[in-house]
């Protein structure tokens, strides 16, 4: 039985984590900084043990380290996020968010190197976003520090193989959590029925997603690609290497692409701005079969509206 612990163990994928960890019989301890309701919640669930603690502050850090008896495994999960443009961003505002998402990671590695170092192994586990590959509009804070976060990894890696500790990274793309939700809960419970939500009623807008995942669909198995339902992947049924550039309006691009990578169009449309309009480039990575389309560039143009500047548009072609 190893001793795992889990920052930002509270919510989302650390709670996940948690419950995974426990009902593997681990023992496992979880920091969290203020939700004390959710962390009592998560330890009555699972028999973990909560700690509160944020892990931009070295020395609570170190304190909550005291209580834990030596590591085994640490996952690195702890994060918060940004969602806007970067020039409307508060300096206040990027540090906090380098001091949870990178500092975070620096706290917490040290305070558990003692042991690893002691013991000659151990697991470090951090966890980034697709942001942090390839980047995201009006996310360029939290794109930063997730590429902090894989770079880091990387560099760990080759510092503490040598002593026998292992350090990998895992980069998820959008999750349902409750930091990255930013929609409704009535609407989030509804998932990809969202559309039947008395809100969304008079707008008819099931009849268009319907013909839009209906048409994506045709139109990617044009391409060799079909889709399986519900999981954001694809059967490569002609394996190629065509990449998908999508030059769209805000409205049709973001249904588009909710509807190919299974995100829900009202989740997807407030954490990916893709303004008046835009370039999307997508790849298609054949693995043994099975394709997970990665969206390589989401451009837009707010940048423009913002500043005021001419955005007309002749024969597809933009004029600044």
């Amino acid at each position: 039985m190893s001793t795992v612990v889990i920052t930002g163990g509270s919510r989302g994928i650390g709670a996940a984590a948690v419950t995974l960890f426990a009902s593997r019989g681990h023992s496992v301890y979880f920091l969290y900084e203020k939700n004390h309701a959710a962390a009592a919640a998560v330890a009555e669930k699972t028999g973990a043990t909560p700690i509160c603690c944020d892990v931009a502050d070295s020395r609570a850090v170190k304190a909550a380290f005291s209580q834990i008896p030596d590591v085994d495994i640490l996952v690195c999960n702890a994060g918060i996020m940004h969602f806007g443009l970067l020039s409307m961003m508060e300096e206040e505002a990027w540090d906090r968010l380098f001091a949870v998402n990178v500092k975070g990671i620096y706290n917490c590695v040290n305070a558990a190197m003692p042991a690893f170092l002691r013991k000659h192994s151990g697991s470090i586990i951090t966890v980034s976003s697709m942001w942090g590959q390839v980047g995201a509009s009006c996310e360029a804070a939290y794109s930063a520090t997730k590429g902090a976060v894989i770079a880091l990894t990387k560099a760990l890696a080759k510092e503490l193989g040598p002593s026998g500790i292992r350090v990998n990274c895992v980069a998820p793309g959008v999750i349902l959590t409750e930091m990255c939700a930013g929609v409704d809960p009535e609407v989030l419970a509804m998932r990809d029925k969202w559309y039947d939500h008395p809100a969304f009623a008079k707008y008819e807008m099931k009849k268009g997603i319907e013909r839009c995942q209906r048409e994506s669909d045709e139109f990617l198995a044009s391409l060799g690609y079909e889709h399986i339902p519900g999981t954001g992947t694809y059967k490569a049924v002609a394996p190629n290497d065509d990449r998908v550039a999508l030059f769209a309006h805000q409205g049709f691009g973001l249904t588009f692409l909710s509807c190919m990578l299974d995100i829900p169009y009202p989740q997807f449309s407030v954490h990916f701005d893709m303004s008046h309009t835009g370039m999307t480039v997508i790849d298609f990575k054949n693995e043994n079969g099975i394709v997970i389309p990665r969206v390589l560039t989401l451009a837009n143009d707010s940048h423009l509206y913002k500043e005021g500047l001419p955005t007309r548009y002749h024969n597809n072609e933009p004029v600044f």
